[in-house]
Parts: C-alpha cells; structure tokens; sequence
C-alpha cells in the first residue's frame, strides 16, 4: 500500500501549506514595515511642519523686530523735537520772566521815586 503521505495530494497540500505560511509572513513583514513607514512618514511629516512654523517664526520675528526697531526709532526722533522744542519754550519764558522783573522793578522804583517826590512836596508846603 501506498504511504498517504507521498500521494500527489499530499505533497500538494504541504507545498501549498508551506507557501500560504511563507505568503503570512510575508504579508506580516509588509504590515510592519508598512506601519512603521506610517509612523516615519507621519515623523517627517511633524519634523517639516515644525521646520516651516521655525522659518515663518523667524521671518516674522525679524520683521517684528525690524519694526519695532523702525517704530522706536521714529518716537525718539519725535521726542528728542518735543525736548528740543520744550527747551526753547523753557528759555522763551525765562527771558520773558527777566523782562518782566526788569520792567517791574523800574515801574516800582518810578512809583517810589514819585511817591517820595510828592511826600517831599507835601511836606515843604506845610
């Protein structure tokens, strides 16, 4: 009698099985590399979205600090006019002040000088 094992069907079957198990794990392998070419592909994915959000923060970092340089700059300009102006303002007044004590100190001594002229006068017609 014939040994089942060396029948065509068995040989068959065992070659079939043994291609179906390599056929597994191949397709497991696929699946593992597949996942982790997700898990690179997603990585780079993260890794280029931070580099643009770097660039565009540096970009607009720069611009920003370009304009606040440009914007200080001009309020310094207009503060330095403003003390500028301010100065002059501040000596206007003073001169005008000296003038004015000056006038007022001849209007006093003209009201004294004609207050003790006509007290003088009062009293050398008494």
């Amino acid at each position: 009698m014939a040994n089942p094992a060396d029948s065509p069907r068995a040989k068959l079957e065992f070659l079939y099985r043994d291609v179906l198990g390599e056929v597994t794990n191949l397709v497991t392998r696929l699946e593992a590399v597949t996942a982790e070419f997700a898990v690179i592909r997603k990585n780079r994915v993260v890794e280029g979205a931070a580099e643009t959000l770097a660039r565009a923060a540096g970009a607009s970092s720069a611009k920003l600090r370009t304009e606040l340089e440009a914007s200080t700059e001009m309020a310094a300009r207009r503060l330095v006019a403003v003390v500028q102006e301010s100065t002059r303002i501040v000596r206007e007044v003073r001169a005008a002040r000296r003038r004015d004590y000056v006038i007022w100190g001849v209007v006093y001594f003209g009201a004294s000088a004609f207050g003790g002229s006509i007290v003088a006068l009062v009293l050398s017609i008494r």
